[in-house]
């Protein structure tokens, strides 16, 4: 089949505008201040970590953010959960070291006037889902940040409590701390109440009030304990730390040294 003169303009024309168009998109899609990357992924973020690599296409201005975040934290950078946050800014990559990482689930990211050295500014809405990972599954990439992040105070061998804790419910907590690198000890659970307790801000008032605080301290410690044994946490092997004074002698005290 033979091409007309004028068919192979309307061809050539037709291929140029299709490729002025793709060029257009791309020096766009390219050039345009954006993120381009979250480690860990923010679809799929691990509740037991508790930093937040956000990497852009640009370098950004580190004075810039660092002086506007020292300044007033909460105009730059906004969870929807309460967290005090630190951030360090490393050529494009903006680290976010998250204070208290949420309960699994579904959470809001703010992060107003980031700046490029470019001068360009970027706001940002970004939905964080938070999901309970085991540590032996999470990405190679996610376990590298695991384990720098408790290797800064923190060693990290391979014990079974990382895969189980942090644990949460809104009557109590279950976190752990690996001692620092040297010291031949094992690791110690600490199991914090989150509801009303004696030397917080106020104290029982009467003697009922504070023979209900200490059955629903003796409940819920027993809830958190059953939570370990549950996962076949042999509670011999740590050291066992409650927040709460009272009554500690009731409850194990797990590893002591001999």
């Amino acid at each position: 089949m033979q091409i007309s003169p004028r068919q192979l303009k309307l061809l050539i024309a037709t291929i140029i505008f299709i490729a002025t168009i793709g060029i257009g998109y791309g020096v766009f899609y390219f050039l345009n201040f954006r993120i381009v990357e979250t480690s860990p992924n923010v679809d799929s973020f691990p509740d037991s970590l508790g930093v937040l690599n956000i990497k852009y296409n640009h370098e950004l201005d580190e004075k810039y953010i660092e002086d506007s975040f020292n300044k007033n934290p909460q105009d730059m950078v906004v969870f929807s959960f309460e967290s005090i946050n630190t951030i360090e800014v490393s050529g494009d990559t903006l680290k976010i070291t998250i204070g208290t990482t949420p309960l699994p689930g579904k959470y809001a990211l703010i992060l107003n006037n980031i700046k490029s050295k470019n001068g360009s500014l970027l706001n940002s809405n970004i939905v964080m889902t938070v999901k309970k990972i085991k540590y032996s599954q999470l990405s190679e990439a996610d376990k590298k940040m695991y384990n720098e992040q408790a290797s800064s105070g923190e060693t990290f061998p391979d014990d079974p409590i990382v895969d189980v804790l942090p644990h949460e419910t809104d009557k109590y907590k279950i976190s752990y701390a690996f001692p620092a690198e040297g010291i031949q000890q094992p690791a110690t659970i600490n199991i914090t109440m989150k509801f009303f307790e004696p030397g917080d801000i106020a104290l029982p008032a009467t003697p009922q009030e504070r023979q209900r605080y200490l059955k629903d301290l003796r409940t819920y410690t027993n809830q958190a304990l059953d939570y370990l044994r549950s996962k076949n946490i042999n509670l011999n092997n740590y050291i066992l730390d409650y927040t709460a004074i009272d009554l500690r002698s009731e409850f194990p005290a797990g590893y002591r040294p001999s």
